[in-house]
């Protein structure tokens, strides 16, 4: 017997079939005008399960490369952005930057972002310094900080990590390029102000340290 499938029967199954923008679920497309034609189109083509949410949520998916849907996805990036997520575990403070505010493309398969605060491929060291800063002023007596950002590029995993070692008193900076590669800045005097550069060019390469791993 031909099952009979609603929309409001897999909506919930289609939205958590879709893979979210840049891997995080808070740039999402959920709205509506977006997800339910997909979804009704589905169930009015197909009578089975499977493939009524295999084609809503690939229907949702091709939606999101539109510049319409694009420029809601650049909303929910900047909303993020301006509002990152801080936390505490113990003595490690992370602060989540998501990715930064720019204009978004769909290119090759992957997003990619332009930004003001993208040079040559990594964030910049005075978004870098701003963002650390955000976590030792909700939490001035951690002992590390750890920024974690995205910035998509052609070839590799979005995430950057950059985390503030007070007691070592320096940046260690990890990069999704080849297989997680790591940086360590000079020593920075006390203040995470000091420092001069983030990029990866004039930081030294490292093994990371055990509480890094």
């Amino acid at each position: 017997m031909t099952e009979t499938i609603t929309a409001s029967d897999v909506r919930a199954e289609v939205l958590a079939a879709v893979p979210p923008p840049l891997g995080r679920a808070e740039y999402a497309i959920t709205d509506p005008d977006i997800v339910d034609p997909c979804i009704a189109d589905a169930v009015t083509r197909y009578h089975d399960r499977p493939n009524v949410i295999r084609s809503a949520w690939q229907c949702i998916q091709s939606r999101c490369q539109e510049p319409a849907v694009i420029a809601r996805i650049e909303t929910k990036i900047a909303e993020h952005y301006a509002n990152p997520v801080i936390t505490r575990t113990g003595d490690r403070v992370t602060i989540d930057a998501g990715a930064p505010t720019g204009e978004l493309r769909f290119v090759q398969l992957r997003y990619r972002i332009s930004s003001p605060t993208i040079d040559a491929g990594e964030w910049v060291t005075a978004e870098v310094v701003r963002f650390v800063k955000l976590g030792i002023a909700k939490f001035p007596d951690a002992s590390s900080y750890e920024v974690k950002v995205l910035v998509p590029s052609k070839m590799y995993d979005p995430e950057w990590s950059y985390l503030y070692d007070r007691p070592g008193d320096r940046l260690h900076v990890t990069t999704p390029k080849t297989g997680m590669r790591n940086y360590v800045s000079a020593p920075l005097g006390g203040d995470i102000a000091n420092l001069k550069s983030a990029q990866t060019g004039a930081l030294t390469p490292e093994t990371p340290p055990p509480s890094y791993k």
